[in-house]
C-alpha cells in the first residue's frame, strides 16, 4: 500500500513539474514575441528635397519707405474764385494739362486796360523819339516818355501773367495724390491746391553705417520685399551714394532706384531692403529648414538608401530661403531631410516623401551607388 501511494505521488509530482515547465515556456515565448515586436523598428516618415546648385548672395539688410523722384505741391499764384475743377485725386495728368480754372473776368479786364495803356505809351514814345531827334522836345520830356513806355510794357506783362494764372496747370506728368480745394473756393496767393507725384521711377533711401561704405558702389543690385506682396521680390539698384558720413549718426545715405514694378508699387510703401554685397555662383544649396534646430553645430540629415544620418556641415551664405553648403562631401541630388529631422536619430530607418506628400521610392541600384563613406 505504501509503495502504491509512493508511486502515485511520484507520478503526480512528475505531471506537476511538466505542467509548470510548459507554462514557463509559454510565458517565455510570449515575452520573446513581445520583445521581438518592440525591437522591430518601423520606418519614420520624413519629407526630403535634393541638394541643388544655384546662385546665392550675401546682403546688407535694412528698411526704407518708397518715395517718388518728383513730388511737389501746386500753389495758387493769384486770387480768385474756383469756377472749374477738372481733376480728382488719383487722376493721371500730362504736363501742362489744366487742373482748374479761376474766375478770370477781372484779370481779363485788367489785361485789356494794361494793353490799351501800353499801346498809348508806345505811340507817345515813338513821337518823343521823333521830336527829340528834331530837337523839338526837351530831354526831360523824352526821358519821361521812355519811362512811361517801359512801365506800361511791364504792367502789360504783369496783367498777362495774372490772366495766365487763372488756369492752374500740371508742372509735369504724374498722378494727383491730394486735392485740397473745392469748386467755389476763394483762393489766395500761395494757397496749396494739389499734390502731384511722378512715381516713375520710385526711389528708396537707406542709411548705412560707415563701415559699409567700401561694400557699396553705384549700380549695385538690391532686392526689396513688401508686406503688400508676400513672396514677391522687387529689383532695384544703387543710383546715388552720398560720400559724406553724418557725424551724429555715423551713417551715409544711399539712394536706390526701383526697376519696372508692373505698376504695383506706390510712394509711401514700407519695404525691407536687401542690398547685395557678394554673390556665389553654382553653389550647393539646401533649404534653411533642413538645419537641425537644437544641434550645437550646423547639422543636417542625409538619406543613405533607407537610413538617415546626421552630418555636420560648414555653412556659407544664407538668404531667406536657402543656405550654402561649403563641404564638398555633400553631393548634388543627395536627399536631405527638411521635415521630421527633429524626431529621428542618426541611423534611423526612414520612409521618404516629397514636399507634396508623394512617397519617394529608392531603387536598389540607387542605394548601391550612394556610398556613405563619401560623407566621412
Amino acid at each position: 500500500m505504501f509503495k502504491l501511494l509512493k508511486g502515485l505521488l511520484v507520478v503526480l509530482l512528475a505531471v506537476f513539474l511538466m505542467t509548470t515547465l510548459a507554462c514557463k515556456k509559454k510565458d517565455t515565448d510570449d515575452i520573446m514575441n513581445i520583445e521581438g515586436e518592440g525591437k522591430g523598428e518601423t520606418a519614420v516618415p520624413v519629407k526630403v528635397v535634393k541638394v541643388t546648385r544655384g546662385d546665392i548672395s550675401s546682403y546688407i539688410e535694412t528698411t526704407s519707405t518708397l518715395e517718388a523722384e518728383k513730388e511737389v505741391d501746386i500753389l495758387s499764384q493769384t486770387t480768385g474764385l474756383v469756377v472749374d475743377l477738372k481733376v480728382e485725386e488719383g487722376d493721371y495728368v500730362k504736363k501742362n494739362q489744366v487742373l482748374l480754372r479761376i474766375d478770370d473776368r477781372e484779370a481779363k479786364a485788367a489785361f485789356e486796360a494794361s494793353k490799351a495803356t501800353y499801346e498809348e505809351r508806345e505811340q507817345q514814345w515813338a513821337r518823343a523819339q521823333e521830336t527829340y531827334e528834331k530837337k523839338i522836345t526837351s530831354k526831360e520830356s523824352f526821358e519821361q516818355a521812355r519811362y512811361n513806355y517801359a512801365k506800361a510794357e511791364a504792367d502789360l506783362q504783369t496783367a498777362k501773367l495774372r490772366l495766365l494764372y487763372t488756369e492752374v496747370k500740371a508742372p509735369f506728368e504724374g498722378i494727383i495724390t491730394e486735392r485740397l480745394i473745392h469748386p467755389g473756393s476763394m483762393l489766395s496767393v500761395n494757397q496749396k491746391l494739389f499734390k502731384i507725384v511722378d512715381s516713375t521711377p520710385l526711389l528708396a533711401r537707406i542709411y548705412l553705417p560707415e563701415r559699409e561704405l567700401s561694400k557699396v558702389k553705384k549700380g549695385q543690385p538690391a532686392e526689396l520685399k513688401l508686406e503688400a506682396y508676400p513672396g514677391k521680390t522687387f529689383e532695384a539698384f544703387i543710383k546715388m551714394i552720398n560720400p559724406v558720413v553724418d557725424p551724429d549718426s555715423g551713417t551715409f545715405k544711399v539712394t536706390l532706384e526701383m526697376k519696372s514694378d508692373e505698376n504695383l508699387l506706390r510712394p509711401g510703401m514700407f519695404a525691407s531692403v536687401y542690398l547685395v554685397t557678394e554673390t556665389h555662383s553654382n553653389a550647393l544649396l539646401v533649404p534653411k529648414q533642413a538645419l537641425l534646430l537644437e544641434a550645437e553645430k550646423d547639422t543636417i540629415f542625409v538619406v543613405d538608401g533607407k537610413f538617415a544620418y546626421a552630418e555636420e556641415i560648414k555653412v556659407g551664405f544664407r538668404d531667406d530661403k536657402n543656405i550654402e553648403i561649403l563641404d564638398s562631401k555633400i553631393k548634388v541630388d543627395s536627399y536631405i531631410v527638411v521635415v521630421g529631422q527633429d524626431g529621428i536619430n542618426s541611423g534611423t530607418e526612414v520612409k521618404m516623401y516629397d514636399l507634396q506628400g508623394k512617397e519617394i521610392k529608392v531603387e536598389e541600384k540607387q542605394e548601391e551607388e550612394f556610398n556613405l563613406e563619401d560623407l566621412e
